[in-house]
C-alpha cells in the first residue's frame, strides 16, 4: 500500500497563481518559495495523499490553468522549454529526513 506522505499546494502572490506543487516536506518547501518570492503564500490543498495521486492532481490543476489562461503558471514553466515543450507535469520536491 502506498504511503500518504505527499502534500499538494497552490503558490500565490496576491490574487495571482504562481504555481501548483507537491512535496513531502511542506515546511521546507514553503520557506524556499517565500525566499524566492517574498510576500507570496503557500496554501495546502486537501489532506496528505499518495505521490501518485498528488502527481495526477498537479497535472490536472496545471492543465486547467493552461485552458483558462493559455499558458503555464509562471513557476511551473520548465527551465528548458526545448526538452519538455508541451508536456504538463507536476514534479515532486522530496527531502530526506536528517
Amino acid at each position: 500500500m502506498d504511503k500518504r506522505d505527499t502534500y499538494k499546494y497552490k503558490w500565490t502572490n496576491g490574487r495571482k497563481i504562481l504555481g501548483y506543487g507537491i512535496t513531502n516536506n511542506l515546511k521546507q518547501r514553503t520557506s524556499e518559495h517565500l525566499a524566492e518570492v517574498p510576500g507570496s503564500r503557500i496554501d495546502t490543498v486537501g489532506n496528505k495523499t499518495t505521490e501518485r495521486s498528488a502527481r495526477e492532481w498537479g497535472k490536472n490543476k496545471i492543465s486547467e490553468y493552461v485552458r483558462r489562461m493559455g499558458d503555464l503558471p509562471p513557476k511551473n514553466k520548465p527551465r528548458s522549454l526545448s526538452s519538455r515543450q508541451g508536456k504538463v507535469e507536476c514534479q515532486k520536491t522530496s527531502y530526506s529526513k536528517t
